[in-house]
């Protein structure tokens, strides 16, 4: 709108000079005809009425012109430098949010200051380690969502910046509000966690645990089909590059205990090793868009790339990022008829107990089933925590908005946007 103000103000000014000028050459041209016409003793007369002619039509266009030039220059100057819309998200942290101001900034961020995070980024194994010596706040489901974006971002930057042991971690699905454009700002919440590694990144040291910020990747971070919806016009190498450096899953190490953490599901073929410092999992690269069918199913008729590609996606990794757990150990018992359809992508609570058990995990803390109540009991003090961070049914008090907070004093599981309760777990 700004900009349009711009070129408004430039036609103005550029009419009023050739106004002006026409005016001039107008009179001018009327004086010279009224001469050659007559060389008689009216010739005085006829000069003064020019004369009159020519400066009355100068006083009009000075009029005119000088009012629109003095606006023209206030309105400018009020105006910023940049152009584009805003955004509105760069009023919330003034001197820290500026770069989400356009896409212009947005764009010259991605071009200059997202290889840094890349190379923080590099730093983290496939399953990252936190090592936590104060809170640590999880955040679900985010799916660009303009509402939520907007009470994470001073949220997340306040929680940070209290307590130098604060940590944060994003369970993935962050981009992609599944064909809902007018509420879809995928970029920003993607440019936003992105910026908080490399705020709230610890002292130069090649040990990963300094870093505060953990982002994993959800199955919108693997697939192109949400990048391409939503993030389209901005990619680049940059993007791309920083995606592909995500890690996969996520050990929390916080009070003696320690948690597991990825957005989808475990998969039994996962091995962990050194306490939970290791395993057999690999960064991958991001998928291509027409490798994926209905409901994220593969496409028969694969390239040769993408056959490729079809052995990643029966990987250990993908099952992490795409594969659900059951609500109830019986899958005739399952929840609704999407679970059922599926069924065979999703693992029984009895093997979710299992992996714990044997790799020393007091929960499993994960995002993407939106129709998932926050607190799955395991049994034996084992639990699996799911955190969505988007509003699915809003009838729904159990599916609202959710953030969940690790502390000395347990487990929280806040609602935000549409209730402020919070549910508490003393034993965690």
């Amino acid at each position: 709108m700004k900009s349009n103000y711009r070129k408004l103000i430039k036609l103005l000014s550029v009419i009023t000079s050739l106004s002006y000028s026409a005016n001039m050459c107008f009179a001018h041209g009327e004086t010279d005809t009224v001469k050659s016409k007559s060389q008689n003793n009216l010739n005085n007369l006829n000069n003064s009425s020019n004369i009159t002619l020519k400066n009355n039509i100068t006083t009009l266009s000075l009029l005119f012109g000088i009012p629109v030039f003095i606006l023209g220059g206030i309105i400018l100057t009020k105006l910023p430098s940049d152009s584009g819309p805003s955004t509105g998200f760069e009023s919330l942290i003034p001197g820290v949010t500026d770069f989400l101001k356009n896409e212009e900034t947005m764009k010259s961020y991605i071009q200059n200051e997202l290889p840094k995070v890349t190379e923080i980024l590099k730093q983290q194994k496939a399953l990252a380690t936190l090592d936590a010596k104060g809170d640590v706040m999880i955040i679900g489901d985010v799916h660009g969502t303009t509402e939520v974006i907007k009470y994470l971002i001073p949220e997340t930057y306040n929680f940070l910046s209290s307590n130098k042991n604060n940590s944060v971690v994003i369970l993935g699905d962050y981009i992609d509000t599944h064909g809902k454009p007018e509420r879809d700002d995928s970029l920003v919440a993607a440019l936003w966690f992105f910026n908080l590694i490399k705020l709230f990144k610890g002292p130069k040291d090649p040990d990963e645990s300094n870093i505060r910020v953990l982002v994993l990747r959800g199955n919108h971070e693997s697939a192109r089909y949400g990048f391409y919806d939503s993030l389209k016009k901005y990619w680049c190498d940059n993007l791309e590059n920083c995606m592909s450096e995500l890690p996969i899953a996520l050990t929390i190490f916080h009070n003696n205990k320690k948690y597991f953490a990825a957005h989808g599901c475990i998969d039994p073929k996962l091995e962990i090793k050194n306490n939970g410092k290791d395993s057999n999992l690999k960064k991958i690269p991001l998928f291509s868009k027409d490798l994926f069918g209905v409901h994220g199913g593969l496409d028969e008729k694969l390239n040769a790339k993408e056959k490729a590609e079809k052995a990643v996606a029966q990987s250990i990794e993908f099952n992490l990022m795409w594969h659900r757990i059951r609500t109830h150990e019986d899958g005739d018992k399952m929840v609704s008829a999407y679970q059922q359809m599926l069924c065979k992508d999703y693992l029984p609570p009895s093997s979710v107990r299992k992996f714990l058990d044997k790799f020393g995990y007091s929960a499993f803390i994960k995002g993407h089933d939106g129709d998932m109540q926050p607190v799955l009991e395991l049994g034996n003090g084992k639990r699996v925590i799911t955190v969505h961070s988007i509003t699915l049914y809003p009838e729904d008090k159990n599916l609202n908005a959710r953030v969940a907070y690790i502390t000395n004093d347990g487990l929280k599981v806040k609602y935000f946007l549409d209730n402020n309760r919070t549910i508490e777990i003393k034993d965690f």
